[in-house]
């Protein structure tokens, strides 16, 4: 399993795909992400992780539940850094300098505030990757951005680049 570091998500519009992700140690993970990845798997993991912190179950009404995930997730984007460029210094790409296609994906919760996000091809190896509320957060933004590039049809929650705890409930 790898720490997360940087993430640098770019549209690649000949694929209509994503690419890539990068951890901290220069190991570089090149994986293409499709539509049908990014909304029926990454996206609902992705929600019903962030919806499952303490403050935000502890809500019995969805607006109240919405306010904490919101102010959660702008509080965590404003604490990361989205602005720095790239690094593209890599030392190894352990899956491969060509990208793998990702198929398969869960999200694992590991209290309190730690998460393990999988990442796998349809054979083959795949990758483990340590992820903190933050940087889920950061991945969370991400993603609305450059889905949004995309121009694919995927709604990823509320506000311009925030979750849903709403979307979390239909994602069940």
């Amino acid at each position: 399993m790898s720490n997360l570091g940087q993430i640098n998500l770019q549209f690649r519009p000949e694929e209509d795909r994503l690419l890539p992700l990068k951890s901290s140690e220069l190991d570089e993970f090149r994986f293409w992400m499709t539509q049908r990845f990014v909304k029926g798997l990454l996206r609902p993991a992705l929600i019903n992780c962030l919806a499952t912190n303490g403050a935000v179950l502890g809500q019995t009404k969805g607006q109240h539940r919405q306010a904490i995930l919101s102010f959660q997730h702008e509080r965590a984007v404003s604490q990361s850094n989205l602005a720095k460029a790239y690094e593209p210094e890599v030392r190894n790409t352990t899956l491969g300098a060509e990208p793998v296609l990702v198929p398969r994906a869960n999200l694992t919760v590991k209290p309190p505030s730690q998460a393990v996000l999988g990442l796998y091809p349809e054979t083959g190896p795949g990758i483990g990757l340590a992820v903190d509320d933050a940087t889920l957060h950061s991945l969370y933004r991400l993603l609305s951005r450059t889905v949004g590039k995309a121009q694919w049809d995927i709604q990823l929650g509320g506000g311009e680049s925030s979750p849903s705890a709403a979307s979390s409930e239909e994602a069940h």
